[in-house]
C-alpha cells in the first residue's frame, strides 16, 4: 500500500494515488527501518549510505516529472515488487504485525512465559533502528547528495516554471553585464581562462596556496579586534553553539541528519517538524512556522519561525544555500542601495522578500500573543542564510519595527558573505551592528566572497602567470610536486600585488560581514579550537586563503563540530 506519512502530498478528496514517488519514498523509509544481516553489515550500511539511500532519493525526484502518469503507474509495480523485496532481503524487518498481535494477547502489565518464549524465538519485538553520528566524510558526502536532490528539484522546477527560468536568466545576464562593463570579466579572463587554456592554472593555484601559508599563515591574528574582552569572547562561542542548530535545521532532515552528533531513532526525525525539533532541543509545538515553497527558493529563502523558551527568544532562521536559486543569488554581489548605506544586491532582495513573506507572523507572535511580548528576536543563518540575516537585521532596526527597549533584535551570522557597507551609519544602523555576531570556521571561503576580494585573488594570480608562462613545463611540475623550491621572483611578484589595491569600480564597494565582532574558530595543529575576536573590517580587507579544505570547512556540520569543542563539549 502507498506510503500514509504525513510528509507526502494528498489529495484534497481520494486516496493518495499509487506513483512511483510513494513506492521511492516508501524503500527509503523500509531502508533505515532495519539493519543488515550481521555478517555483511560492514558492507551493507556503506552501500546503504553512499548508494542505496542517494539513489533512491535523486530518482524520486528526478524521473516522475519526466514520464508520463501511465510509465509512472508501472515503474511504481516494477519497484513495487523488485525494489522493496530486495531492500528487506539485505534489511531485514521485523514483523511488526505479529508483534502487535502478541501485544494485544499479553497484558501490559503481565507477560506469561510462553508469550515471552514465543516473542525472543520468533523475534517478534519490533527492532528500532538508530541514527549513528556520521564521520566527516560521511556528513560531507551527506550534505554533498542534499544539494545535489535540491539542485535537481530546482532544475526540473525552472523548465515547468517558465517565470523561474526567466528570473535566472535575467539575474545571470545582469551580473554578466557588471562584469563586463566594469573590467572585472577581462581580470578574470586575464588571470584564470588564460591560464586554464595554456595549462598553468594549476601550477598557478598550488603556487599562490604555498606563498599565502607561508607568508600570511597568520592572517586570522592580523585581524583581531582592539577591545573584544575574553568573556564576551566566551558568551558568544556559547550562544553560537546553541544557535547554530537552528542555523543547520533550517536546511532540513537531510542537513540534520548530516550534522547529528547523537545517536538517535530513526522514528525521531522521520518529519521535518520532528527533525527540528530534535536537532535544536525545542518542543514540536513550539515551531510555529516552516516555510519551504520550492518554487520559489529564488525569491524567498526557506526558513521556519520558533519559540526558545530557554533564552525567552523568537528565532527566525533562515536556509543556506542548498539550490542553483540560492547560488545565482550569491553571484549577484553587486552593491545597491540599501538602508543608508551599499549592500550586496542579490541578498538585500533576498532579506526583503523574506520579512514581507514572514514579518508579519514575526510580529504578530512578539507583539500579540502575551506570552512572548518580553521575548527577544533571534535571527540567525548558515552561509546565504547567514548574509540574509544580517541584512535582514539592519532593515529592522533602520525602519525601527520594533521597541528594542522591549523587544531586543539580535543576529548570529554563521559563514557570512560580506554584504554591507556604510560610511557614516545612523545611530540605528550602529546599534544593528552592535547586535551581530559573525562565526568564520578555519578556512572557510564564503566569508571573503566579495567582488573586490575576488579582483584582489585574480590580480594575485595574475602575478603568478606573470612568471610561471616563462618556466618549463618541467619546471612547473617539478615546483607543483615539491621537488623544487618556488623561485624568488614569483614570491615577490605576489607579494607586491598584494600591496597593490585595484583600481575602484562602480559597483564593486567594499562591503564587510555588518557585525560588531567576527569569531573566527582556528584550528591548531594539535586538533584543538582556539577562537579569536577579530575586527569585521579588517576581515574585509583579507584575502581568499586557497587551501584544500576551503570549501569542507563551509559545512554545518563543520560549525557545529568547532563551537562545540570551544564550548568545551566532547565530538
Amino acid at each position: 500500500s502507498p506510503p500514509t506519512d504525513d510528509t507526502m502530498s494528498k489529495p484534497a478528496t481520494s486516496a493518495p494515488r499509487f506513483n512511483l514517488a510513494a513506492v521511492l519514498t516508501q524503500a527509503r523509509r523500509d531502508l533505515w527501518s532495519a539493519q543488515p544481516w550481521w555478517p555483511l553489515g560492514f558492507v551493507l550500511r556503506p552501500i546503504r549510505l553512499f548508494v542505496w539511500d542517494p539513489w533512491l532519493a535523486i530518482t524520486s525526484i528526478l524521473v516522475p516529472p519526466l514520464v508520463p502518469s501511465v510509465v509512472d503507474t508501472a515503474l511504481a509495480h516494477v519497484c513495487r515488487y523488485t525494489t522493496l523485496p530486495l531492500i528487506h532481503v539485505l534489511y531485514p524487518k521485523t514483523n511488526m504485525a505479529l508483534a502487535s498481535e502478541s501485544s494485544n494477547q499479553s497484558s501490559a502489565t503481565t507477560k506469561t512465559m510462553q508469550s515471552t518464549a514465543k516473542n525472543t524465538l520468533l523475534h517478534t519485538t519490533p527492532h528500532v533502528v538508530a541514527l549513528e553520528p556520521p564521520s566527516d566524510l560521511q556528513s560531507a558526502f551527506q550534505g554533498s547528495v542534499s544539494f545535489i536532490i535540491s539542485a535537481i528539484g530546482d532544475i526540473l522546477g525552472a523548465f515547468t516554471n517558465p517565470s523561474k527560468l526567466k528570473g535566472w536568466t535575467k539575474a545571470m545576464a545582469q551580473f554578466n553585464g557588471f562584469l563586463e562593463s566594469s573590467g572585472v570579466a577581462a581580470e578574470l579572463q586575464e588571470s584564470l581562462i588564460k591560464p586554464l587554456w595554456q595549462g598553468r592554472l594549476l601550477d598557478n593555484l598550488k603556487i599562490l596556496n604555498d606563498i599565502q601559508l607561508a607568508q600570511f599563515a597568520n592572517r586570522a591574528e592580523i585581524c583581531l579586534h582592539e577591545s573584544c574582552p575574553s568573556v564576551v569572547v566566551d558568551q558568544h562561542v556559547t550562544d553560537g553553539q546553541r544557535l547554530m542548530r537552528f542555523a543547520t535545521a533550517a536546511y532540513g532532515t537531510e542537513m540534520i541528519k548530516s550534522a547529528i552528533d547523537r545517536q538517535v531513532e530513526m522514528e525521531e526525525i522521520d518529519t521535518l517538524q520532528e527533525a527540528i525539533s530534535v536537532h535544536t532541543n525545542i518542543r514540536q509545538e513550539d515551531i510555529k512556522l516552516v516555510y519551504a515553497e520550492s518554487n520559489s527558493d529564488q525569491h524567498i529563502l526557506h526558513h521556519f519561525v520558533a519559540v526558545d523558551r530557554a533564552s525567552k527568544s523568537i528565532v527566525l532562521a533562515l536556509r543556506g544555500t542548498l539550490s542553483l536559486s540560492g547560488a545565482i543569488v550569491d553571484v549577484q554581489g553587486m552593491a545597491v542601495d540599501y538602508c543608508s548605506g551599499q549592500a550586496h544586491q542579490g541578498i538585500a532582495e533576498m532579506a526583503d522578500n523574506v520579512w514581507k513573506q514572514s514579518g508579519d507572523f514575526v510580529l504578530n507572535l512578539l507583539l500579540q500573543e502575551k506570552e512572548f511580548q518580553d521575548y527577544q528576536l533571534l535571527i540567525t543563518g548558515h552561509s546565504l542564510g547567514a548574509g540574509t540575516a544580517c541584512l535582514l537585521t539592519v532593515k529592522l532596526y533602520h525602519e525601527q519595527v520594533l521597541n528594542i527597549q522591549r523587544n531586543k533584535i539580535i543576529c548570529y551570522a554563521f559563514a557570512p558573505p560580506p554584504t554591507f557597507y556604510c560610511a557614516s551609519p545612523s545611530p540605528q544602523i550602529a546599534l544593528a551592528i552592535q547586535n551581530t555576531v559573525g562565526y568564520i570556521h578555519d578556512n572557510d571561503v564564503v566569508p571573503f566572497l566579495s567582488i573586490p576580494v575576488v579582483r584582489r585573488l585574480a590580480a594575485l594570480l595574475d602575478a603568478v602567470d606573470n612568471q610561471t608562462e616563462f618556466l618549463w613545463f618541467w619546471k612547473r611540475w617539478r615546483i607543483f610536486y615539491e621537488f623544487d623550491t618556488i623561485p624568488e621572483t614569483i614570491t615577490q611578484s605576489v607579494m607586491e600585488a598584494n600591496s597593490t589595491k585595484p583600481q575602484a569600480v562602480e559597483g564593486a564597494s567594499d562591503l564587510a560581514i555588518p557585525a560588531n565582532i567576527v569569531l573566527w574558530c582556528k584550528k591548531e595543529s594539535n586538533g584543538k579550537f582556539k577562537v579569536l575576536g577579530c575586527d569585521p573590517k579588517k576581515v574585509a580587507e583579507g584575502n581568499i586563503f586557497l587551501c584544500e579544505d576551503m570549501l569542507t570547512d563551509h559545512l554545518p556540520e563543520q560549525y557545529e563540530d568547532a563551537l562545540d569543542a570551544l564550548a568545551g563539549k566532547e565530538i
